[in-house]
């Protein structure tokens, strides 16, 4: 990556992460402290947890759209002020139904999928994974140290100010945007067809429908724990919440230590589906084993640290499988409905955790969750092991909509060429291979003849 391209996408890892931590930080401490405010249950508090993940489901994909009509740093700063508004709104409620105004608000600034069309723009095509790798690094690191601090932090300033930090950040984020990211001169957008056609091609694919439901199913099971856990580690075993941080950091740290060196072999070894499935069997084998050791701290932890290996695999594995096998033509639809999925899911893990926890289901919940986890290991069941898929750039010259089809059908009958996608009016064709079928040389004949 050129200077230009780290220029932008490091600065916006940060913007994409800095939200994240905000979200994630309320996770462990948010239920007992919600607990003392005036008009709180335990299902409204798991509203308030959640709502933020229903705005986010239903404005990512109007904002995405809105981005190509009025420009990608538009959208980015109204997302931002809304975020910045709600946490304000957020720190000076001292009711539960202002903390749910607060998080409907910091989650209507969803700017996910803007800020990864961004990154899009500024970056060279051969250069996307790698900047995408950057993302997905400081998303996993967002959440690594914001379940870490978040305990110490509420010792030291409590909630209101970590709202408050949270609304610095959305300075902090515009002053990046504005003073070190770089404006794109044009959007650049590979999206072809009517937008009916592009949705059609994404809620029709098997392969994407079921990591849209997986990712919505497995946030939906870490926002229902995080609404029980930080009350039971201070409830059953005297942890306040100044000292969970130390039992976060170790589950979390031996979790990272295990996944990360199954997910380098599984992708060495093409075995991403039998390591994709068992981590969402040892899921719902972890919920069952807190269910029977709610009482016990190391049943507790043990219990834990497997949920956070397979939920580590999975949120690492998820977002290249679904970038993998989404068609070029509708990528950016189906990273849409996949983000919205997963910001759904969010939203019923909370609230349906805070229902159970009201009515004194404590128990079910676990046994719940891990239901859902075998619905998901089903639906998942019939899933492909992912060929290897490479992208590659071929200039074909200005051409109309009659030579595109035929440039299409011709490209798609080279051998291990997957999928094409044609922008005819820049005269350049975007071919995804399979690596160990696709021959270059056949790509120069296929030039030559063209001639």
């Amino acid at each position: 990556m050129n200077t230009f391209e780290k220029r932008a996408v490091i600065p916006l890892a940060l913007i994409f992460a800095s939200r994240l931590f905000g979200l994630f930080l309320l996770l462990p401490i948010f239920s007992p402290y919600a607990l003392e405010l005036a008009g709180s249950t335990p299902t409204n508090i798991g509203v308030a947890l959640g709502i933020y993940g229903l705005t986010q489901a239903i404005f990512q994909m109007p904002f995405g759209l809105l981005s190509d009509k009025i420009g990608r740093k538009q959208i980015i700063t109204l997302g931002l002020i809304l975020f910045g508004v709600g946490s304000v709104v957020a720190a000076l409620s001292h009711h539960i139904y202002g903390i749910i105004l607060g998080r409907a608000l910091q989650g209507a600034g969803a700017i996910g999928s803007t800020v990864i069309a961004l990154i899009a723009d500024l970056t060279q095509e051969k250069n996307r994974t790698k900047s995408m790798a950057i993302l997905g690094i400081s998303i996993a690191a967002s959440f690594f140290i914001s379940i870490v601090v978040a305990p110490i932090l509420d010792a030291w300033i409590g909630i209101s100010g970590i709202f408050w930090l949270m609304a610095f950040s959305t300075v902090f984020s515009l002053g990046l945007l504005f003073g070190v990211i770089p404006t794109p001169s044009r959007s650049i957008s590979t999206t072809q067809g009517k937008l009916s056609t592009l949705f059609k091609m994404a809620l029709t694919e098997p392969e994407l429908l079921r990591f849209d439901l997986g990712i919505m199913i497995q946030h939906a099971i870490l926002t229902a724990l995080f609404v029980l856990l930080p009350i039971t580690l201070k409830s059953h075993f005297w942890l306040s919440e100044s000292h969970q941080w130390i039992f976060y950091f170790v589950i979390l740290l031996g979790s990272f230590v295990v996944a990360l060196p199954l997910i380098r072999f599984s992708e060495k070894k093409q075995k991403v589906r039998k390591l994709f499935l068992s981590a969402i069997a040892i899921m719902g084998f972890a919920q069952l084993g807190l269910a029977y050791w709610t009482n016990q701290l190391f049943g507790l932890g043990i219990s834990l640290l497997l949920f956070f290996i397979g939920f580590n695999i999975l949120e690492i594995h998820l977002p290249s499988l679904i970038s993998k096998q989404a068609p070029q033509s509708c990528k950016g639809t189906a990273m849409g409905i996949y983000s919205s999925s997963q910001f759904f899911g969010i939203f019923i893990g909370g609230s349906f955790g805070g229902w159970l926890l009201g009515h004194g289901h404590t128990q079910s919940l676990f046994v719940a969750s891990a239901f859902f986890a075998l619905l998901w290991l089903i639906i998942a069941w019939p899933m492909k092991n992912p060929v290897p898929r490479n992208t590659v750039t071929l200039k074909i010259g200005a051409v109309d909509s009659t030579d595109t089809q035929q440039y299409t059908e011709k490209l798609r009958q080279l051998n291990g060429v997957l999928d094409v996608i044609i922008l005819a009016k820049e005269g350049i064709a975007y071919l995804k291979v399979d690596p160990n079928q696709f021959n270059e040389k056949d790509l120069l004949d296929f030039q030559l003849s063209s001639r």
